[in-house]
């Protein structure tokens, strides 16, 4: 996984992180959570994130498995927090402003999907945190070659799949999700901005 990331731009190179509010948003104190990086491996997309938008304000946290988060990587800061975490038990980290899962979803079937969907919305607080998913969002034909042979990898390695937006949408809908799907550069991964869908 770290090798293939530095083949595509990573999403903060492209996605409008300031314009879409993400930041001004954020209406915490220096102590308070900004951004969880939820199963984020050794921390790269935190380390990019912060690179990219330095006077984010609050904290960062660093979510995977124990024995990952212990090997994240030492240039992290201190405001970096690291918690050994279970995708399959309750969010620990309540009313982040973001959380953040690149390439988690697709590791899945729809109903372990919903699983994690429903810790994660049940951790954020309605009208103010944000999902941001960094996915591979199929077309529904004439895929290209790169997400086209993830499909087939996910098929063969985890019994899973490479969804098309029809599908994600779906699979959002059903865990109590609204969703804006941004189209990356080339044929990477897309973005899909979802908010807990709030009942009129």
């Amino acid at each position: 996984m770290e090798g293939d990331r530095g083949s595509r731009p990573g999403w903060v190179e492209w996605f409008p992180v300031e314009e879409q509010g993400l930041l001004a948003g954020f209406s915490g104190g220096d102590e308070d959570v900004f951004l969880v990086d939820v199963a984020g491996g050794r921390g790269h997309d935190i380390k990019a994130f912060k690179e990219k938008s330095p006077h984010a304000r609050g904290r960062f946290v660093l979510e995977d498995l124990p024995h990952v988060v212990e090997q994240s990587l030492p240039e992290l800061e201190q405001r970096v927090g690291k918690v050994g975490f279970d995708l399959f038990k309750p969010q620990p980290v309540k009313g982040s402003r973001i959380y953040y899962m690149k390439l988690i979803l697709h590791d899945w079937f729809d109903e372990q999907s919903l699983e994690i969907l429903g810790h994660i919305r049940d951790a954020m607080t309605p009208g103010y945190s944000k999902l941001i998913i960094e996915e591979f969002i199929l077309p529904g034909k004439d895929c290209p070659m790169l997400p086209a042979m993830w499909d087939w990898e996910m098929m063969v390695i985890c019994n899973s799949f490479e969804r098309t937006q029809g599908r994600w949408k779906k699979l959002l809908d059903e865990a109590g999700f609204t969703a804006v799907f941004w189209a990356p550069p080339g044929d990477g991964q897309g973005i899909i901005e979802a908010d807990i869908r709030l009942l009129n």
